[in-house]
């Protein structure tokens, strides 16, 4: 009977010695708060800083400041004000090519960059992206704050005012993500430019911070039938179909599939629209009644 009552003390004993340590270990990790912390702007906005999603992205169309000017006719020009040709060929390339100055762009928005007031988009900070550039279409990323919105801005307007390259506000585009409406109609003010909505054509196909629905995979399907429209009042043969839908058709798809995961059901689709189209040389399938 001892014995039994002196192994349950030496247990008890071990139970308390193992709870202090698990206390300990307890007090050390700081308790967490039930209400996210905020953070006070400039323009008055909170954020949460303990879930730091909020971004804004600036979908600029570029306008060329010789838009309105004939190119052969400034060729003509410079040609019989007596400048050499090499002299010429460089300044026609300088206006009709916006790809020599990406460099410069680049070099003003890595100066930005140093200003320790900016804040990265919240998915480009770890690579320290702050812009995208094709041809006249650039986009700009920055956290959704007014500072450093508003240092983009000024980074940009530099640029403009280097190159001679001007934002064409009636096609450019922002968007943001995780504040408050109110706080996107200030900054849209700002900005000046109309509000965008995800998902968004860019190169040609749709970009959106989640997973595409199949609706919206419709204008491929919608770009591959508005090709064989044009090519069915063609009297192609068999070989002409097979070849155009192997270069083209594919390519179309290829393009797509490089960026998404293709759902099956468009796939599907696609596939019978090319199957119609290579046996019926026809846009849509018309079924012919059964012989009784």
């Amino acid at each position: 009977m001892l014995e039994g009552l002196n192994l349950l003390h030496e247990a008890l004993e071990v139970a308390k010695k193992q709870l202090e340590e698990l206390q300990k270990k307890c007090d050390k990790v700081p308790p967490t708060k039930n209400k996210p912390r905020r953070e006070f702007t400039p323009m008055g906005m909170t954020y949460d800083t303990t879930f730091d999603r909020f971004w804004c992205m600036v979908k600029i169309d570029l306008r060329k400041a010789y838009d309105s000017v004939e190119w052969p006719f400034l060729h003509t020009v410079l040609e019989e004000l007596g400048f050499p040709h090499s002299v010429v060929k460089w300044i026609m390339t300088c206006v009709c090519s916006i790809s020599y100055s990406v460099m410069y762009l680049s070099r003003c928005l890595k100066e930005m960059t140093g200003n320790p007031n900016f804040n990265f988009h919240p998915r480009c900070e770890k690579l320290g992206i702050t812009h995208m550039m094709f041809a006249d279409d650039l986009l700009l990323f920055s956290r959704a704050d007014f500072v450093s919105i508003q240092l983009l801005l000024q980074a940009f307007q530099k640029f403009s005012c280097a190159s001679g390259l001007m934002a064409n506000l009636s096609k450019s585009e922002v968007y943001f993500g995780g504040i408050s409406d109110f706080d996107k109609d200030q900054l849209q003010t700002f900005l000046g430019m109309s509000r965008g909505s995800l998902p968004f054509r860019y190169l040609g196909v749709p970009l959106s911070s989640k997973k595409l629905t199949v609706a919206q995979y419709r204008p491929l399907v919608e770009r591959v039938t508005a090709r064989i429209g044009c090519w069915t009042s063609r009297h192609l043969s068999y070989t002409g179909r097979l070849q155009l839908i192997k270069s083209v058709l594919f390519g179309i798809q290829a393009y797509w599939a490089q960026i998404f995961i293709l759902p099956k059901k468009i796939l599907r689709e696609i596939e019978t629209k090319l199957r119609i189209f290579l046996w019926t040389r026809k846009n849509t399938y018309a079924k012919k009644a059964p012989v009784s």
